[in-house]
């Protein structure tokens, strides 16, 4: 018999190797044995599984979240054996193929470029804070659960987390509310610096991409729209409205992994842009028209005459208009804009008065 036959992983699903029987009955014996064929990944301890996820997300970081295809599927496999070493998974039989085999399967990248930063912070922390007294939740990866591809593995760092939570508070209950609060502050000073110096907003756009990209209701040209606002929003708040920042909100919440320093930077990110657009809309004041006296008019509202007060002053120690303002003297358009509506209201108070 020359046929040869590929032995697969029945964690990862990745192939090991290629066997041929040399004998009959070699099929037979293959088959009871090879289930026992693990990739060699899994034979490491959880040290060095835990430094080799952390290079594999510096690494995936510098490529800005678009590493190549064998360095994903190598992260993923990364996961996945932290998931075994910390005893914390479970791999179903299969309905689909009726077969008592597990369902071998590592997490998509979607999943492995949201989750890989808190499963490295819980693994550390369970293996070299906890002295593994506690033991972490149990992950089921199952067709019947519809997550082969581990689409809900947040909800299981999330009960992780919860865990981690208890156990420090634990530790924690003798010390002072003040002791708490300046150390909680100062961790999230420390946090804020390091976000602001270590990412860009174009990693962390990919990072987001990637996730929102699996839902339907975000095409390419939606996701695109949301890329320029992140991207730009706040030099360009003339093209936006609030609901827009909203949307895009929604998008990156619901379909994002949450609790992770990124998404940390995106919050306060998102909340940046919202005050610049708050701020350039809060600062149009809309008037009638005052007609072709410099004189104030009974139909005139009284923060319409306060408002036109403030330029009539100006104009009083003015003996000729100062320059229109120029574009390339502006760092965004709307601040371009916003001079040049002032100098028109200077312009035509001016000519008024002159009048």
């Amino acid at each position: 018999m020359n046929a040869s036959k590929i032995i697969y992983c029945p964690r990862s699903g990745l192939p090991l190797l290629e066997v041929s029987a040399l004998c009959s009955q070699g099929w037979p014996m293959l088959s009871s044995i090879q289930h026992s064929f693990l990739h060699p990944v899994y034979s490491l301890d959880l040290s060095h599984l835990i430094a080799r996820l952390s290079k594999q997300i510096t690494d995936a970081e510098q490529c800005e979240w678009q590493p190549p295809q064998h360095e994903r599927t190598e992260m993923a496999l990364s996961i996945s054996a932290i998931m075994w070493s910390c005893e914390a998974i479970t791999q179903d039989s299969t309905e689909s193929t009726r077969t008592k085999e597990m369902a071998p399967t590592l997490p998509s990248w979607p999943v492995t470029l949201a989750s890989a930063a808190r499963l490295l912070h819980i693994a550390a922390w369970w293996h070299f804070a906890s002295s593994k007294r506690l033991a972490l939740p149990i992950y089921h990866v199952s067709d019947r659960n519809e997550n082969l591809q581990w689409q809900n593995f947040a909800a299981f760092l999330d009960a992780a987390y919860s865990v981690k939570e208890e156990w420090e508070t634990g530790r924690k209950k003798y010390e002072t509310q003040d002791e708490i609060k300046r150390r909680t502050d100062a961790l999230r000073e420390i946090k804020d610096e390091n976000i602001y110096k270590r990412i860009d907003h174009k990693k962390v756009w990919n990072w987001i991409d990637a996730q929102i990209a699996q839902s339907p209701a975000y095409p390419l040209g939606r996701r695109e729209t949301f890329k320029t606002l992140f991207l730009t929003g706040d030099l360009n708040p003339q093209d936006w409205v609030i609901d827009d920042v909203d949307d895009l909100c929604e998008a990156i919440f619901d379909l994002c992994d949450q609790g992770n320093e990124i998404t940390h930077f995106i919050r306060t990110r998102m909340n940046h842009i919202r005050a610049i657009l708050n701020d350039f809309y809060g600062s149009f004041t809309i008037v009638s028209s005052g007609g072709d006296s410099a004189m104030p008019s009974e139909d005139q509202t009284s923060q319409e005459k306060e408002f036109f007060a403030e330029f009539d002053r100006k104009v009083e120690s003015l003996e000729s208009l100062p320059p229109a303002p120029k574009r390339e003297h502006f760092a965004s358009l709307a601040l371009f804009l916003r001079a040049q509506a002032q100098h028109n209201i200077l312009v035509r108070r001016f000519n008024l008065f002159k009048k």
